[in-house]
């Protein structure tokens, strides 16, 4: 069993564990901005499924994303928002197997 003392230290320190994983009001309002700011360039840059999540400052970008050109682009725009202090990218590219098969069905004519 565990003494009364020791029980009340492993309960703060769970809440704190618990608060740090949180997003704050102003972490949610950088990812609504995020989501309002690209949600248009990313459609036109035909780049789909990108994820913004926030804790802290920080955006962590998920998703796929066509070429390590897109992926640096994409990082650097996301850098130069006002309240982002970093920015981690778990960005995938696609598979260029699979993107040249789409380019050549795109080419046929069905029809």
């Amino acid at each position: 069993m565990i003494p009364h003392g020791l029980n009340a230290i492993r309960h703060r320190l769970r809440r704190a564990a618990s608060d740090e994983s949180r997003q704050t009001g102003r972490d949610l309002s950088l990812a609504r901005r995020l989501y309002a700011t690209f949600e248009r360039d990313l459609k036109l840059a035909e780049i789909q499924g990108i994820h913004f999540y926030v804790q802290n400052g920080v955006v962590t970008l998920y998703g796929t994303v066509r070429t390590d050109l897109d992926r640096e682009l994409l990082v650097s725009l996301v850098r130069e928002i006002p309240g982002v202090k970093g920015v981690v990218a778990h960005l995938q590219l696609v598979d260029s197997r699979f993107q040249e098969t789409a380019d050549v069905n795109d080419d046929l004519d069905l029809g």
